[in-house]
């Protein structure tokens, strides 16, 4: 049984021993409290705003496929400055479910990290579908730059793959919540006529194009859009559209060398649309 000092004496030992015993799912849970950040917007007296970059771990943990390359990421990417405890997620059991739903949207736009928690997991519990239906839907509405609807897509794919898990769930919701969220392009976004199928065939089109950060921002942004229905699918069509317009028109031929956490994201996502 390993603890956190082993971890901070030998990450990659640690990790590769977790890793050969117990799997990714288990790295994961076990470095959690270490691949988190206590804030990932801060904004001081002086005006002075800074966003802290989204931790790849959970995706790392769906899509990279060489063992070798994930236990790297992770290693690399443990803060021990930044040191979170993470304690059981408890539930919402009595509350309705319309209840628990309002909730969430009200916390995570608040960034609310905690009870959200609670309420995402009662979600989760009752109806995965409506919860992932839900987080996309939210995801979608922020910046398109901080990437949420790939976290959410990650922790779907992460369920499917390992199972549930209170980590990887607060991994995620902590993310959603503690970047703060930036509704500019949804407010002023109006329903456009393109769906989401002509959206993706555009894509596919030209996949070779996306294999870029920007690129990879875009494809995730098309998986979230394209695992529902929602009830405002022709504004969040809008925004992708604007987003490949923009992206395209400027597109110029670049060796831009991707991490390999980005290039095995890129290879996973060009292959779903």
């Amino acid at each position: 049984m390993f603890t956190q000092e082993d971890l901070k004496k030998d990450r990659k030992d640690v990790i590769n021993k977790i890793l050969l015993e117990s799997g990714r799912g288990e790295v994961i849970s076990f470095c959690s409290e270490v691949l988190d950040k206590r804030a990932y917007f801060t904004v001081d007296m002086h005006g002075n705003i800074k966003r802290k970059k989204y931790n790849y771990a959970v995706p790392a943990a769906v899509f990279m496929e060489n063992d070798n390359e994930f236990a790297d990421y992770i290693s690399e990417n443990l803060n021990f400055t930044e040191k979170i405890k993470i304690e059981k997620i408890g539930r919402m059991t009595n509350e309705d479910t319309e209840e628990v739903k309002k909730n969430i949207f009200k916390l995570l736009v608040k960034g609310e990290c905690h009870f959200s928690l609670r309420h995402c997991k009662e979600l989760l519990m009752r109806d995965s579908e409506e919860f992932f239906k839900m987080i996309f839907m939210i995801s979608m509405m922020d910046n398109t730059a901080f990437e949420k609807p790939l976290a959410v897509y990650s922790l779907k794919k992460y369920f499917e793959k390992f199972g549930y898990s209170d980590e990887a769930l607060y991994l995620t919701i902590s993310y959603l919540a503690k970047m703060r969220a930036d509704f500019r392009d949804f407010e002023n976004e109006k329903a456009g006529e393109i769906s989401k199928e002509e959206l993706r065939n555009r894509i596919k089109n030209s996949i070779d194009k996306y294999e870029n950060e920007k690129g990879v921002e875009i494809l995730g942004y098309l998986a979230a859009l394209l695992s529902c229905d929602y009830e405002k699918e022709n504004i969040f069509s809008n925004i992708l559209k604007k987003k490949i317009d923009e992206f395209e028109n400027s597109f110029e031929e670049r060796n831009e060398e991707l991490s390999n956490i980005k290039k095995s994201i890129y290879e996973y996502l060009s292959k779903e649309v």
